[in-house]
């Protein structure tokens, strides 16, 4: 089923229906979201995930905002994907300075690499080096789409590798763009809160369904969600889905369009074909980067539309839109108004002082993977805290670490383990 959505994608492509639809937009908010939005999947291979962007690289441009968020998160993804250790990059910076500007973003990654040989096909249709051949959810069109996309942009994306294990692979592209101001956003953003990191105090259950049948990518949504406090169950296909939700009536769910067995599609007009159905809110998520997609899914029944791979911010924005959830947001740049926000310090109260101490000192230390380890101790018990610690950690802000259980040890010392 995916190859062949893929395959009714590239013919649109082909048959020159594909134009620009230049606008003004936030460059340096595009390239946080999408550090934001590989976070996690680098994270869950143990790859360190940078993004960069030189000084003088303009925040507000004129370009073609979709075609090249798509670009990047196809060169992105395939690094994330083929890498096993080390890194994977993404740097923009600015090469000239006229009209229009011209930027580059160069992709780079320590995997295995491409062969020389391999070098020269890769960008041809339905083409897999033996390194992709490895991976068996890979159409053979990612590189092939982007390539058109960044030269319908005016420019032009290649590759380059040293062909050994460990150098990897540098993806290269250059696109011209026009400054912009603020005030000629199309869609001007809104100020951010930072990240939820949990569901407020005092509100009900909230049962939530994943749809996904890749394995990775429907553990890391199920995890997130679960951190945020969330009740999670899963499903392969289609046919599991309708049958969990009979079974358990969740209140929302994430529905993959693309699956073996039973596609989305089909399982959501079966769902919302019934009157229990039609009050379970089914968000489409799907990897297709046309417009009419969305109408697609929205005729057959789906409340809303997210595109792989998702961002947390945006999950949570349609859980809050949906469901009504209230979410605590806890900003790196005020740990102590996320402090206050987590009800009492995070409730250290109810946690062993031998456990808060270890925090401290792995904290000072800067003992990232050991702290990571301390969250998932109290996982269970504490979502909300061990989610704040992930979210610090993640961003190397120690600091707000050490901030919160200062400010919070009149909590802890009163209910210090005896001896």
């Amino acid at each position: 089923m995916r190859l062949i959505n893929d395959v009714l994608d590239m013919a649109k492509i082909e048959s020159g229906r594909m134009t620009l639809q230049v606008q003004g937009f936030d460059l340096h908010r595009m390239l946080d979201e999408l550090a934001e939005m590989f976070r996690l999947r680098a994270a869950a291979k143990g790859l360190r995930l940078t993004v960069m962007r030189d000084p003088d690289v303009p925040r507000f441009v004129h370009a073609d905002e979709g075609k090249l968020g798509q670009v990047l998160i196809n060169l992105l993804g395939n690094a994330i994907k083929f890498t096993q250790a080390g890194a994977i990059g993404l740097r923009v910076r600015q090469v000239a300075t006229g009209v229009p500007r011209r930027l580059v973003f160069d992709v780079r990654d320590t995997g295995p690499g491409i062969a020389l040989g391999e070098l020269a096909v890769i960008f041809e249709p339905f083409v897999q080096v033996d390194n992709v051949r490895a991976v068996p959810d890979g159409t053979g069109l990612g590189l092939p789409i982007s390539r058109h996309f960044v030269r319908l942009m005016g420019g032009d994306l290649t590759a380059s590798s040293a062909g050994v294990a460990g150098q990897g692979s540098l993806f290269v592209f250059d696109i011209p763009v026009g400054t912009a101001d603020e005030a000629d956003l199309t869609d001007p953003q809104q100020p951010v809160r930072g990240r939820a990191i949990g569901l407020a105090a005092g509100q009900p259950p909230y049962r939530l369904l994943v749809v996904e049948d890749r394995a990775e990518s429907r553990t890391l949504l199920a995890k997130l969600l679960t951190q945020l406090g969330f009740a999670v169950r899963t499903a392969e296909n289609g046919m599991q889905a309708i049958q969990v939700w009979q079974e358990w009536q969740p209140h929302l769910i994430w529905m993959d369009m693309r699956m073996p067995v039973m596609d989305g599609h089909e399982a959501t007009r079966r769902i919302k074909a019934t009157a229990q159905g039609q009050a379970t809110v089914i968000i489409a998520v799907t990897a297709s980067v046309f417009e009419e997609q969305r109408a697609l899914v929205i005729a057959e029944g789906c409340d809303d539309f997210v595109r792989k791979p998702f961002r947390e911010d945006e999950i949570v924005a349609q859980l809050v839109k949906h469901l009504g959830v209230r979410m605590v947001y806890a900003s790196t740049a005020s740990a102590s108004r996320a402090v206050h926000d987590l009800h009492s310090g995070f409730e250290l109260a109810g946690l062993p002082k031998r456990w808060i101490s270890q925090v401290k000192l792995t904290a000072t230390a800067a003992d990232a993977s050991e702290l990571l380890k301390l969250a998932d101790q109290i996982g269970d018990d504490q979502p909300v805290l061990a989610a704040a610690l992930h979210t610090w950690v993640d961003a190397y802000d120690y600091p707000a670490i050490l901030a919160a259980i200062a400010g919070s040890e009149e909590i802890y010392d009163e209910y210090a383990e005896p001896g």
